[in-house]
């Protein structure tokens, strides 16, 4: 598979192939590690591009040109099927606050909504815009709309959303622009752990509806 790859500034390149497939992209993290370059710095995997950072005093683009051009795809590796982690959502309009909103908007009734949300399976895209939150393919087409005009200014962490073709996860009370659909009792990220997301690049996820007692239960 041919790679192309892109200065994206004085430190880092962005490098990006015919697939959307998040796989691929870890398959050519992998790849690169492999061949011990020095002064490469830290990977930025998505699923639409591989970017690194880079020492400019120690990183040779020659060399890496030169082994850049011996990739090639393993179209078996990356296909055991992880193990599905799900994900409890409580639903409840008091939590899910757009929903009655979204259901005007996507002429849909809200237990429809929750429907599709749940009987999606989502891939792990990537993580950003602040630490833990996290980006998930896979949602469903009839759930498919804009971001909000105006965003909220304060979306309490574990709120579930959506926006365009993606379901994201809030870890912490931030403004947003996407769409709560619901609230999970679950944290995205926690620093007193030595690994403080529980999700990782490329996992499936489902959400399972829980009920606003059990979601209360949690916190208990």
């Amino acid at each position: 598979m041919k790679v192309d790859f892109f200065l994206m500034g004085d430190s880092i390149i962005e490098m990006r192939l015919d697939s959307s497939q998040i796989e691929i992209y870890l398959q050519l993290q992998d790849f690169i590690s492999s061949q011990k370059l020095v002064g490469i710095r830290e990977f930025i995997p998505t699923s639409t591009a591989l970017a690194f950072t880079y020492d400019q005093d120690e990183f040779d683009l020659r060399e890496f040109e030169n082994i850049l051009g011996n990739f090639r795809v393993d179209e078996n590796a990356y296909r055991r099927r992880r193990e599905i982690l799900e994900i409890p959502v409580c639903y409840d309009t008091s939590l899910g606050i757009d929903l009655g909103e979204l259901s005007e908007t996507l002429n849909l009734e809200i237990n429809e909504i929750i429907e599709f949300h749940c009987g999606s399976e989502y891939q792990v895209a990537m993580f950003g815009f602040v630490p833990g939150f996290v980006y998930l393919n896979g949602l469903p087409e009839p759930l498919r709309v804009k971001r909000k005009d105006s965003p909220n200014l304060a979306i309490p962490p574990g709120s579930v959303a959506i926006a365009g073709d993606q379901c994201g996860i809030y870890p912490a009370k931030v403004p947003g622009g996407w769409h709560v659909v619901g609230r999970t009792p679950l944290s995205m990220v926690d620093f007193d752990r030595e690994d403080p997301f529980p999700l990782e690049l490329g996992q499936l996820v489902k959400f399972r509806p829980i009920e606003l007692k059990e979601f209360n239960a949690y916190n208990d």
